[in-house]
């Protein structure tokens, strides 16, 4: 009996021991890939090492304080490789921070790392998204689904807010609507369509938006995608004011926005003007009022209220926030002189910061500043197209335009007049406005094939004046100001494009403005009225 007991507990004993032979290997398999997972995060392939780790916690079928730090550490480092924040990726991050504090407050010997998941967590907290945040979203949750988009748009990811901002216009989101107007505005991402800017606005109109009455006049008023109207603008203004205003005197600070940018774009005279509405909604925390008073500020439409301290403050403000949108107007204002000493230094680097965060726009003004020779650097050829391009492929697509300008103009590269339309049609079709204007110009004046093709010429001016660009009426102008082939001349339809171009700001059509009156060229000469327009022509130049 006891050889037989004896006998049985070595099998026992042996059937452990086999048992355990795997659950052993595992776990050297799992420690090789551990090891694996910190030799790619010391190469900085971040990917791998969350790949690695996700491979060591099926193994091992758990987790622990190690892996889950280097997840962590390994995901902060992702995100902060990307152009643009992925915040889901973020949203996680957040999370595993939060489960590493709580699983591991009280474990001896991590104090170090410990302190490094604490710091990162207070970090990532400017960042306003969760998990559930972006469940809500994929679930059609409107409020999340617009929050996240927004999120987005302040961190440059515009792909990814216009995706969201889709979808939430699709679910009935008026204020989805509004925003996807504006990045067809921008040429952003989307392509100029003013068919379907006005589309949207009408819809998010009629579902009660106030701010898509804002917008709607100020289309009005600049003739796009319609007839310059300023009656019918001054109208719509005015229902939209009366929709916004009870909401801003009760403190919605969605009304206070919608109040500020209508009162700031009209002249409907109210108590409380329409920047103070912006601060107030700005105060409030409205990410938009707050980017929209700062540049309200440093707008050179507005010359008259130009202000670069309180520009600068709601900048700062902005920048706080991690809105990453600002740095192609504070590049602006210091370049283009908004309120400040000319600082050519100062603006490129705004738009070298714009541009390590993704903004194609300044990736676009920089090769605007290499063109004209702005930059401490040498400026050729690679180093401006290279900028141009990287604009374009970020989806900025009136980079086109300076594409087209170098080869019209003979900038850092030969002459050549085929090349530069053909960089112009690129525009025209991303719907770009100047692209418009300077293909027809160039019908007009025998540079596209030898031969000028008035017609392509009108219909290219007629389509930039549909995109609000006051130089297209200007050369429209032209044609029949300068009695071309087959066109007759006629004065009156002249000076009545001339005027329009001046009245959204043309310098070319305020110039010429002063011009035909001062030398009566078709006109009679009128000395004060010339003497007015050179006015207005000087001070637009200087500003």
């Amino acid at each position: 009996m006891i050889f037989l007991k004896s006998i049985r507990k070595s099998i026992v004993c042996l059937l452990l021991l086999v048992l355990a032979l795997p659950v052993q290997a595992q776990e050297t398999i799992a420690r090789l890939k551990y090891e694996e997972a910190e030799e790619a995060f010391a190469a900085g392939k971040y990917e791998t090492t969350l790949a690695k780790l996700a491979e060591v916690e099926k193994m091992l079928k758990s987790s622990n304080s190690k892996i889950l730090y280097l997840r962590i550490m390994a995901q902060d480092q992702w995100w902060k490789s990307k152009p643009t924040p992925d915040l889901e990726l973020i949203a996680r991050l957040k999370k595993d921070c939060g489960i590493y504090m709580a699983k591991y407050e009280n474990q001896e010997g991590i104090e170090d790392k410990f302190r490094d998941v604490y710091r990162l967590s207070e970090a990532l907290n400017i960042f306003s998204v969760s998990e559930q945040m972006i469940a809500n979203a994929g679930k059609g949750v409107l409020q999340d689904m617009e929050q996240l988009a927004l999120s987005y748009e302040l961190l440059n990811n515009h792909e990814k807010a216009i995706s969201w901002y889709t979808k939430a216009a699709a679910a009935g989101s008026s204020n989805a609507m509004v925003k996807l107007v504006w990045y067809h505005e921008e040429r952003l991402i989307l392509k100029g369509d003013v068919v379907k800017m006005h589309e949207l606005l009408n819809r998010a109109m009629a579902a009660g938006n106030a701010l898509a009455y804002g917008v709607k006049g100020r289309l009005l008023l600049t003739g796009v995608g319609s007839d310059m109207d300023t009656v019918k603008a001054n109208e719509v203004f005015k229902q939209g004011y009366e929709i916004a205003l009870p909401g801003a005197e009760k403190g919605d600070v969605e009304s206070m926005y919608a109040t500020g940018v209508i009162l700031a774009n009209s002249d409907i005279p109210a108590p409380v003007g329409g920047v103070t509405w912006l601060e107030r909604a700005a105060e409030q925390g409205h990410a938009d009022a707050r980017y929209a008073a700062a540049c309200f500020y440093s707008s050179r439409k507005r010359q008259d209220r130009l202000d670069s301290a309180k520009a600068m403050y709601w900048f700062e403000q902005a920048e706080q926030h991690q809105d990453k949108r600002i740095y192609t107007w504070l590049g602006n204002m210091y370049y283009y002189r908004a309120g400040v000493v000319k600082n050519k230094a100062r603006a490129e680097a705004y738009y070298r910061k714009g541009d390590s965060c993704g903004d194609a726009r300044c990736a676009r003004n920089l090769g605007i500043m290499h063109f004209n020779r702005d930059v401490a650097e040498r400026s050729d050829e690679k180093s401006t197209t290279a900028l141009f391009n990287k604009a374009v492929q970020g989806g900025c697509y009136n980079a086109y335009v300076w594409l087209g300008v170098m080869y019209l103009q003979g900038t850092h590269v030969s002459i050549n007049y085929p090349q530069a339309a053909a960089y112009f049609q690129k525009g025209v079709e991303a719907g770009d406005a100047n692209s418009m204007v300077l293909l027809g110009w160039m019908y007009q004046i025998e540079r596209v094939d030898g031969t000028a093709n008035y017609d392509k010429a009108i219909e290219l001016m007629q389509q930039a004046i549909n995109n609000g660009e006051g130089l297209g009426w200007g050369y429209l102008a032209d044609i029949w100001m300068n009695k071309r082939k087959g066109i007759p001349a006629d004065y009156n339809k002249a000076l009545l494009y001339y005027l329009k171009g001046a009245s959204l700001g043309s310098p070319y059509c305020m110039g010429r403005m002063a011009y035909l009156f001062e030398n009566g060229d078709g006109f009679r000469k009128n000395k004060q009225a010339a003497a007015e327009w050179t006015q207005k022509y000087n001070r637009l130049k200087e500003n």
